[in-house]
């Protein structure tokens, strides 16, 4: 994963090399391969280049393309996976290993002008100067796995891969924003497609062109999840045969790196697909894959008590991974704690990953893979799927699922109430209920109980992130999940995390035609006789262990309760140091209230582990509220 910046002076005015190179100096302190630039009257492109794929080496960029007077300058942080479809298409008749992929964006750009993403299949970032035209043209890939953050205001237009890169180049000009702190102090993540914690700093939303000239901008999404349309295949068969394919295919091209590869390995059906098909791929190679498990490993006697560690062993043990686990405790913990910057989407949830990307770096590997998404999507766990069924003309899979699915049981009455109540009524009620509720009701517990009233009535007002309760299909559910926010925050937050430690993080269960062939599917590819994921299940039966596949939801028992000790030892340390060094920005905020929040810094203190889950929340605003106040003295 590269990265770009640049600067484009909407005055005709030449830029300031020296913000280019404050830039620059943002990336240059991480792990990176090499850096250049190119600046020339109002523009200024800059690159620190991370090798991964073969072709990356062979990148020089910022890269002039074609005569002058009619020059394409382009800056790209970019892996295309259609580079064959493209080349034949775009009459590519060097051989692909000599072509870099910012050379196919430059020929594709030549080609179908702006509309050129469209035909993109990858992860992709990048920024063309179109010297005829007098434009910038930026694009950002279809679900936002490369990151785009800019500035535009009357003066000039910046740009870089991390926020902190479009910071440097505006230095003194910098100030919080407040819809973004309502928003995280709403939901407790900053759940936006666009909006940052610097005012006048905003995301490039997923699936976005923008076109900036002297005198205007144009913003225009190229690319709609809802606009995919429903299919129907003639049998279970060939769902499952074109998935498989697909799965293979989303593997395969995750897999183009001069580098070892390693991956999630949590025992669950997503990350061990991807383990099993990554393995099996690499083994062809000749090369081997490293898994890496949340879950620290068991002790003496434990490994029964552990079905998600026990899982992962198995199947690590089948595909011939090397696993490994990370080393979990309330000191590595806190020094999270106290580093997390909150304005790179920096978060305390599933902190453990901070340790599996230095156990990665450590090793040489450039390239993660992880299963995230596919709960929300392709590996859906179908709770629509029965009153998708009733109210979309399905009712002989229906019947047919719920009669299979009540078997042999015992009490049939009973266990078919019971899959009616969740399966029709409930999701009903919950569509009524959302009706007769105020469009801007709150769904859930708020984070501002250490805010000063003025701000927590600002944030009452502050509209709730649209949640999943009130759909009746699973198309709606899916929809729901893949624009709320939630997905792409965690995508924003692992891509600036992964800079500090040079990795690329790859998601094949995002793939632009995974998550098509998902939203296009029937409901009953998501239920089928009383079992959950059932489509995503029969793609890989034969793929992983038995018991994996036949495998629940794995509750993770011993690991949550385990992580909980570790999380609450390290917070009460810190809550303990916080209040005798005193808070940062403390007197100083336009937020918080440090008084109450002092006050029950001591409770928190003196809890023990019985109290835990009443006060889980309370210690949750705690660290929202400490975050804040520490983002807030870096503006003063």
């Amino acid at each position: 994963m590269s990265a770009i910046f640049g600067l484009f002076d909407r005055n005709g005015l030449p830029v300031d090399a020296t913000v280019i190179s404050s830039m620059e100096q943002v990336f240059t302190k991480w792990p990176h391969d090499s850096r250049s630039g190119w600046c020339e009257g109002e523009v200024g492109l800059g690159h620190v280049s991370l090798w991964n794929t073969p072709e990356s080496k062979n990148e020089v960029l910022p890269k002039v393309h074609g005569a002058n007077g009619e020059r394409l300058v382009i800056t790209a942080d970019v892996r295309l996976d259609n580079r064959e479809e493209l080349a034949c298409r775009l009459q590519i008749n060097d051989p692909l290993s000599a072509i870099t992929d910012s050379d196919v964006i430059l020929l594709a750009y030549r080609k179908w002008g702006e509309n050129c993403p469209r035909e993109l299949l990858g992860d992709f970032a990048f920024v063309i100067w179109d010297e005829l035209e007098e434009k910038i043209f930026c694009a950002r890939d279809h679900v936002g796995i490369r990151s785009f953050y800019y500035r535009l205001d009357e003066a000039g237009f910046s740009f870089a891969s991390h926020v902190h890169g479009v910071a440097a180049a505006v230095k003194n000009s910098l100030s919080i924003c407040k819809d973004a702190v309502y928003l995280y102090l709403k939901e407790g993540e900053l759940y936006s497609s666009e909006l940052t914690f610097y005012e006048g700093i905003k995301k490039l939303p997923p699936a976005s062109i923008m076109t900036i000239r002297e005198g205007n901008l144009d913003l225009r999404t190229y690319w709609r999840l809802e606009d995919v349309p429903p299919i129907e295949e003639n049998t279970v068969q060939a769902y499952t045969n074109t998935l498989k394919q697909l799965l293979e295919k989303a593997v395969e091209c995750r897999l183009r790196t001069d580098y070892s590869v390693a991956s999630h390995l949590s025992g669950g059906l997503d990350s061990s697909a991807i383990s099993a098909m990554a393995a099996k791929i690499l083994s062809q190679r000749g090369e081997s894959l490293s898994t890496y498990n949340w879950c620290p490993a068991p002790g003496e006697g434990e490994q029964t008590a552990d079905p998600e560690w026990a899982l992962a062993a198995a199947m690590a043990k089948q595909a011939g991974t090397t696993h490994r686990s990370v080393e979990l405790n309330s000191e590595k913990f806190l020094s999270i704690l106290e580093d997390i910057d909150v304005s790179t989407s920096d978060t305390s949830d599933l902190w453990y990953e901070f340790e599996v990307r230095k156990a990665v770096a450590s090793e040489g590997q450039r390239t993660l893979l992880s299963g995230w998404g596919g709960d929300q999507l392709i590996s859906n766990y179908g709770n629509y799927s029965l009153i998708d069924m009733f109210l979309h003309g399905h009712a002989r899979e229906l019947l047919g699922g719920i009669w299979n699915a009540l078997g042999g049981k015992k009490r049939k009455l009973r266990k078919l109430l019971g899959l009616v109540y969740r399966g029709i009524i409930s999701p009903c009620l919950d569509h009524l209920r959302s009706k007769l509720m105020r469009p801007d009701s709150d769904h859930h517990q708020n984070f501002a109980a250490y805010t000063y009233v003025g701000v927590a009535r600002e944030i009452d007002d502050t509209p709730p992130i649209p949640w999943n309760r009130a759909v009746l299909s699973v198309r709606d559910d899916q929809l729901t999940q893949y624009n709320c926010g939630h997905l792409q925050n965690r995508l924003d937050s692992w891509a600036a995390a992964a800079y500090s430690t040079g990795i690329d993080y790859r998601f094949p269960l995002l793939d632009k035609r995974i998550i098509e062939y998902a939203i296009s599917l029937p409901p009953q590819c998501y239920w089928h006789n009383g079992q959950i994921r059932f489509l995503f299940r029969e793609a890989i039966s034969g793929i992983v262990p038995p018991a994996i596949l036949s495998s629940p939801m794995i509750m993770e028992v011993r690991r949550v309760r385990k992580l909980l000790d570790i999380e609450m030892g390290a917070i009460k340390l810190w809550f303990q140091q916080q209040s005798s060094s005193g808070l940062v920005g403390e007197g100083q905020s336009s937020y918080i209230d440090f008084a109450a929040l002092a006050g029950d810094m001591e409770m928190a203190v003196t809890a023990d582990s019985s109290q835990q889950d009443m006060v889980s929340h309370r210690f949750d605003c705690m660290i929202k509220s400490m975050f804040l106040s520490s983002l807030e003295s870096n503006f003063q």
